[in-house]
């Protein structure tokens, strides 16, 4: 059985602290594959798009409608996790706690393989995922 464990990137593999240069600030793209910051906006402000573009915009003039509650069984405004539709299976969150979430800690990857499974390895302190078995 082939079996696929792949490694997931550290924050500081993938992203260059260079690039945010202000507390705040986002990062866009300039161009494809091309990573630009956007600096924070003015307080209030929101973010919009314009011709492939971000910026900043005063939500002043934005006509706003009046927030819907019939959107949920109950119609309060309070969504929880199971009024979504998914999952559909056995699944406790208590408090935002995940139980019976499957996180393994081993040097090695885990002898009974499952996709999707999440191990944490001991020797380079990196998390794996179980992306493929055939």
């Amino acid at each position: 059985m082939a079996v696929t464990w792949d490694k997931l990137a550290k924050e500081n593999d993938v992203v260059l602290k260079s690039t945010l240069t202000a507390k705040g600030s986002l990062i866009t793209a300039s161009a494809a594959s091309t990573p630009a910051e956007l600096a924070i906006g003015t307080d209030g402000y929101i973010l919009a798009v314009s011709t492939d573009t971000p910026a900043w915009i005063d939500p002043s003039g934005l006509a706003v409608a009046a927030h819907a509650t019939t959107h949920k069984n109950s119609g309060s405004d309070e969504l929880l996790l199971h009024e979504l539709g998914e999952p559909t299976s056995a699944v406790a969150f208590d408090g935002q706690q995940a139980t019976d979430f499957v996180v393994e800690n081993s040097s090695t990857a885990p002898a009974t393989p499952v996709l999707g499974k999440v191990y944490y390895d001991t020797d380079d302190n990196s998390v794996y995922v179980c992306t493929s078995i055939a």
